[in-house]
């Protein structure tokens, strides 16, 4: 049986930190697949977060999330 996609959430202070926090969002099977389609979509990304600290969300129900700006 195929994995099913899930979410896979970074997000707080040491994500893509500038002068505020960052957040990552990627849409895959596991998290190696997760990682390959970050270095591929942004390649400066890798390094810049903690690859061990995330949260994932199955894809079977709607949900939201929000992320508030700053400087």
């Amino acid at each position: 049986m195929k994995e099913k996609y899930k979410i896979f959430v970074w997000e707080g202070p040491m994500v893509l930190r500038d002068y505020s926090h960052g957040m990552i969002v990627a849409i895959a099977r596991n998290l190696g697949e997760a990682l390959e389609k970050i270095g591929q979509k942004e390649d400066y990304a890798m390094g810049n977060f903690p690859v061990n600290d995330y949260k994932t969300y199955p894809i079977d129900k709607t949900n939201a999330w929000m992320v508030w700006g700053g400087g």
